[in-house]
């Protein structure tokens, strides 16, 4: 089940680069743990595709004209998929973000259940200006 959880995940990443963020929702198992670290502009633990869709890609949305997450290696570890890559995006004011980040996501039942954010805090801090 691995490799599908491996498609899964990639496809979270296709839709969202696309902006069809219903199909990423919809990967989401109802009760999705979504944990971004500190100094982002959505920190804590979201629970629920809802939640996930207004605090997390709404609080983006709000601070950014333009938002990308951008896999660049993508492991397969079983019920858990690794991602690394970069976010890069350009705030509402101006400033620019591009640093490096990573992604674990754990997949059961063929829904993500739970993704763990880990960004460069400092890259985030001097794109928000805190």
């Amino acid at each position: 089940m691995s490799a599908g959880n491996v498609a899964l995940v990639r496809g979270i990443y296709h839709d969202f680069a696309r902006g069809d963020v219903p199909a990423v929702l919809a990967a989401l198992d109802p009760e999705v743990q979504w944990v971004e670290n500190a100094f982002t502009v959505h920190h804590v633990t979201h629970v629920g595709p809802g939640a996930v869709a207004s605090q997390v890609f709404g609080a983006v949305m709000s601070r950014f004209d333009d938002f990308a997450v951008v896999p660049e290696s993508i492991y397969d570890a079983g019920e858990h998929v690794v991602v690394e890559g970069r976010v890069t995006g350009t705030t509402k004011d101006g400033r620019a973000l591009d640093a490096p980040a990573a992604w674990v996501w754990t997949v059961r039942g063929g829904k993500a259940v739970r993704n763990m954010n880990y960004h460069d805090t400092s890259a985030w801090q001097q794109a928000l200006g805190s």
